[in-house]
């Protein structure tokens, strides 16, 4: 990501960010309620026969999930569910699509997978929101060429939050914080010191 014409590791990106507790614990609250609600139908949504189905209905191929509690990203969110047909319909991980919930499409990560949303031009816009869907799948290029336009597609609430209501889509940089995949009924999984000094530095 350019900085000053330099580009700069994610790590120091994020340590740039203006620190802001009580509206990350806000936040980070409203999506630990929306995991509770829905954490029996997530987690068996997650089940891996039904997501080599799903993936290979869409064509990918993945070998294995990515690792959420070490998951970090840069690319490009857009949103969904805003005049597309979308919004109220039951996602990939068995939720349906509202206007009042902060959720994200990604296409490797677990369903229950709590991730912050940064924007990149602008380090104090940012979102947290629970993964509850796969995608999104738009690709460019042919062939070999071929790859996916952008990283994340998030809800109307989030896209609120990061102000992408009137541009359509922004440059991000994605992190998972919380991860509630776990193969047994074990209480969510903290994704290490770093996801505790990230709550910090945003």
């Amino acid at each position: 990501m350019p900085n000053n014409g330099r580009d700069i590791s994610y790590e120091a990106y994020l340590a740039t960010a203006q620190t802001n507790e009580k509206l990350y614990e806000q936040r980070m609250a409203a999506c630990q309620m929306f995991v509770n609600r829905h954490r029996q139908v997530l987690l068996a949504s997650n089940k891996e026969p039904k997501l080599q189905q799903y993936w290979a209905r869409k064509g990918v191929k993945i070998d294995k999930l990515s690792n959420s509690c070490a998951f970090a990203e840069f690319g490009e969110a857009s949103f969904y569910g805003i005049g597309d047909g979308f919004l109220h319909k039951r996602s990939s991980g068995g939720v349906k699509l509202t206007n009042r919930d902060p959720t994200v499409a990604h296409r490797t990560l677990p369903f229950g997978t709590i991730l912050l949303i940064m924007r990149t031009d602008n380090p104090k816009v940012w979102a947290l929101a629970v993964v509850t869907d796969h995608g999104p799948f738009a690709i460019k290029g042919h062939g070999t060429h071929r790859s996916f336009t952008r990283i994340v597609d998030v809800s109307p609430m989030v896209a609120r939050e990061l102000n992408l209501i009137k541009i359509g889509h922004a440059k991000v940089a994605i992190q998972a914080v919380l991860s509630v995949f776990v193969p047994t009924a074990s209480p969510p999984t903290s994704c290490g010191p770093d996801a505790t000094d990230l709550s910090k530095r945003v």
